[in-house]
């Protein structure tokens, strides 16, 4: 492969072009989030990721609910609001 094209494709791959990555930081942050989820399912967060949900950036917050249900919560990660 041609140096210059090996050179573009990991500047495409860092700057998330390629691999479906975002390059820009979510507006909301995680501890956000994390209340949101957690004032709609009260529980224990027992994990949490940033994922691609229908294009936009969601975080899914897996919740304990306080009757022993493992949940998962969606929160957008640009507005905040809870994602169904």
């Amino acid at each position: 492969m041609k140096p210059l094209l090996l050179l573009l494709l990991a500047l495409a791959l860092s700057a998330g072009w390629v691999s479906g990555v975002w390059a820009v930081e979510p507006v909301i942050t995680l501890k956000q989030a994390l209340k949101t989820a957690q004032t709609s399912t009260p529980g224990k967060v027992l994990g949490n990721e940033l994922v691609n949900k229908e294009g936009s950036q969601v975080y899914r917050v897996k919740i304990l609910t306080l009757k022993g249900v493992i949940k998962m919560v969606f929160v957008d990660a640009t507005k905040g609001e809870l994602v169904k």
